[in-house]
């Protein structure tokens, strides 16, 4: 072995043994702080000092530096905004992690070690260093170390003073991050239900929607109903979708992004005129460039986001056959080829077979029977049917009357097989929904069959 190379060993083994020695045999609690040794019970522990008196909600600034750069974070009403390296919105529950774990960080125990020696806990050049400021005008200082022994624990100098501090290393934790890991990572900013249209750009075309006072309804490519829930899915979809990751900060060449003329666009409005607009480019690996158009930045997406964002207008089309909530429905006849039933409802609002005029006996399958026309769902949508369709309509293998408690009703004709689906056309539109042939069984009032 090289003599240098043994020399440095040693010196490796020496400095070991001195944080050994003030870290495990000879740090005392300090009776300043009722600080306790690692042996402490946890019920010493909950009695221990606080590093700093404060609440999470008293932070009103937070500069962290670390590796050479420095992050500032400001609060702003209810959420940080970061105004250093950049002015961007900051990631909410990264930044109040951090005045969360400040608020928290109670002193374990102290140690008073040599100028010298502090380079020993990492703290001559801390790993980072922590300048807040409180909404009553106080600014604290915390710079972070390394850990002990136990990799639990973390050295630290608090307020700038001449002992060394022992704290839990959930506040390295949280603070020893890279800058992007404070930026707001969400795609777009909203809530769903604070959206009132939307106009979606994909390779589909063109889809645009309107909120009305409770139903969303298509306006593009044409006019039609929409299906709410399918509305709903997509919007939280994108209001939950996170950035991939930052790739630049203030690009002035779009195009090698694939945004200068981006193929996806989605525009999203709210109230009082306000707006967010995405907009997404090339494809990069397995994710997508992107950017909002009122910010410099570009980013990436994950392929699951672009899929969300490439929906088609069928996907947000109302594929439901009839449209009544249970609870106002009171009588359902189907006449299903030579078998006519009828159902209502009895005192305690379950479904009940009622006795043909022919006295013939009462179906037993009238859950099933109202279950089938409830969940049938368009597998296509005919907006003009052909005439095959039509003739084929117009001699129903089956016909179902629902009358709700008003005393309207709803009309639905189906069609015979063909192949694996039925066509099906309902009184409350013109259109003509492609279902699976299964529901023609299920509206069988002499079947025995039970649908959920």
């Amino acid at each position: 072995m090289k003599k240098t190379t043994g020399a440095i060993l040693l010196l490796a083994i020496a400095l070991g043994v001195f944080v050994y020695y003030y870290d495990v045999k000879h740090a005392k609690p300090s009776s300043d702080a009722g600080d306790t040794d690692n042996s402490t019970s946890t019920s010493a522990d909950a009695n221990a000092k606080p590093a700093f008196s404060m609440l999470p909600s008293d932070v009103a600034s937070i500069t962290i530096l670390r590796n050479g750069t420095t992050v500032m974070l400001e609060k702003r009403a209810d959420s940080f905004y970061m105004t250093q390296p950049l002015a961007t919105p900051a990631d909410d529950s990264t930044a109040g992690a951090i005045a969360s774990e400040l608020a928290s960080e109670r002193v374990i125990r102290t140690i008073s070690p040599t100028p010298e020696q502090q380079a020993i806990f990492g703290l001559t050049n801390p790993a980072v260093t922590l300048e807040f400021t409180l909404k009553n005008g106080a600014k604290h200082t915390l710079k972070l170390g390394g850990k002990d022994f136990s990799g639990t624990d973390v050295y630290a100098i608090v307020d700038g003073g001449k002992v060394v501090t022992m704290l839990s290393d959930t506040i390295l934790t949280s603070s020893d991050k890279p800058v992007d890991d404070f930026r707001d990572q969400s795609v777009l900013h909203f809530q769903t239900a604070d959206a009132i249209s939307f106009e979606l750009k994909n390779d589909s075309g063109e889809i645009a929607a309107t909120k009305g006072k409770s139903t969303w309804s298509l306006d593009k490519p044409r006019a039609a109903a929409a299906d709410g829930s399918a509305v709903s899915s997509f919007l939280d979809g994108i209001s939950t979708a996170r950035v991939s990751s930052f790739v630049d900060d203030a690009s002035k060449e779009l195009g090698k992004y694939g945004l200068a003329n981006p193929p996806v666009t989605l525009r999203i409005d709210f109230p009082g005129g306000k707006s967010t607009e995405l907009e997404v480019g090339k494809k990069d690996a397995n994710a997508y460039f992107a950017k909002v158009t009122t910010q410099p930045f570009v980013f990436r997406i994950s392929d699951s986001t672009y899929k969300t964002l490439n929906e088609k207008f069928f996907d947000f089309r109302d594929k439901q056959l009839i449209h009544v909530n249970e609870s106002d429905a009171a009588r359902l006849e189907i006449r299903n080829g030579t078998i006519t039933g009828a159902c209502v409802k009895d005192a305690s609002g379950e479904w009940v077979g009622e006795q043909s005029a022919d006295g013939k006996s009462k179906p037993t399958n009238c859950p099933s029977m109202w279950g089938a026309l409830r969940d049938a769902r368009a597998q296509e949508i005919e907006d003009s049917p052909s005439g095959t369709i039509a003739s084929q309509l117009a001699k129903p293998a089956a016909e179902a009357t629902l009358t709700d408690k008003s005393g309207k009703k709803i009309e639905v004709r189906i069609s015979s097989a063909s192949g694996n689906s039925v066509y099906a056309r309902s009184s409350e539109s013109p259109v003509v929904l492609k279902l699976d042939k299964q529901i023609l069984r299920d509206l069988n009032p002499s079947s025995t069959a039970v649908h959920d």
